[in-house]
């Protein structure tokens, strides 16, 4: 097979490109809108053990990295990439010719992953951390990102009767509680709910969810335990109220909760105050 070109680090083309093992002459076909972002990142991934596709993996141990060659199948428009990728599939054969475990592009459907793959994906992404700029460049790429309805609704479906073990649960809400939102978040959060009503249909569903709901003793001391308003400039405090719930209704906050995840340091204001437990 002839190649456009190598990708090489000023090349941020979007288009179809292929990682091909020249000692065997298998190949392993993508898509991306920026070459040589996807490029650094199968380098990284391969290099470092831990790429999500094991049969290139595997290949890169057995032949070495400086075996496989990063080259452009054919450029294209983003929006094409896609039904590119899909055509360039159906010119080699699938299980002799490509390291690509799924049919189709942007697709999983038919792969079935053994219990000890599954294990070795968890135990290899356990701990990973992307870097401020890939991070960055993820943000960037989503912003404005709308999700159709209909996969929206298949997101739905799948999550439907799910639940979670304690222990995943646990470290869930540890999670949580470590976590911080800049004030500027916590604003644009609160313009976007002004106005927000639930539907009949959700009302009903969470009024069944909390009918026989108990809170542990911990939460129970929380809800009546006294809590001091403080203005947000000086650091003087305001008022000293018996309960969160009391100062709640006194400041006609539409929920408590926001004084609580003050109080817990997960955000900085509620109702335009600090507030601290006495």
């Amino acid at each position: 097979m002839e190649f456009l070109e190598y990708i090489d680090e000023s090349n941020h083309r979007s288009g179809i490109y292929a990682i091909f093992n020249d000692r065997n002459g298998k190949l392993y076909i993508g898509s991306a809108v920026d070459l040589r972002v996807r490029m650094r990142r199968h380098i990284w991934q391969l290099k470092n053990g831990n790429h999500h596709n094991y049969h290139l993996q595997n290949a890169v141990g057995k032949y070495g990295i400086n075996s496989f060659l990063f080259c452009v199948i054919e450029y294209c428009e983003p929006e094409k990439l896609i039904e590119r990728e899909n055509y360039w599939f159906t010119q080699f054969d699938f299980k002799d010719q490509l390291y690509n475990s799924c049919p189709a592009a942007g697709s999983a459907l038919g792969i079935k992953r053994s219990e000890e793959t599954c294990r070795k994906l968890s135990k290899a992404n356990k701990g990973r951390t992307f870097s401020e700029e890939i991070r960055k460049q993820n943000s960037e790429r989503n912003k404005g990102k709308i999700i159709p309805e209909e996969t929206r609704r298949k997101i739905s479906e799948a999550s439907k009767g799910k639940t979670f073990s304690e222990e995943t649960r646990k470290k869930l809400s540890e999670a949580a509680k470590r976590r911080k939102y800049s004030e500027d978040y916590c604003k644009k959060i609160s313009e976007r709910n002004k106005g927000f009503k639930h539907s009949e249909e959700s009302r009903r569903k969470m009024s069944e969810k909390r009918k026989g709901k108990k809170h542990s003793e911990d939460t129970m001391q929380k809800f009546f335990k006294s809590v001091h308003q403080i203005d947000k400039i000086t650091g003087e405090v305001l008022a000293t109220f018996n309960s969160i719930k009391e100062a709640s209704q006194v400041l006609g906050l539409k929920s408590s909760g926001g004084i609580s995840e003050v109080c817990q340091g997960k955000r900085h204001t509620s109702g335009g105050y600090r507030w601290q437990y006495a």
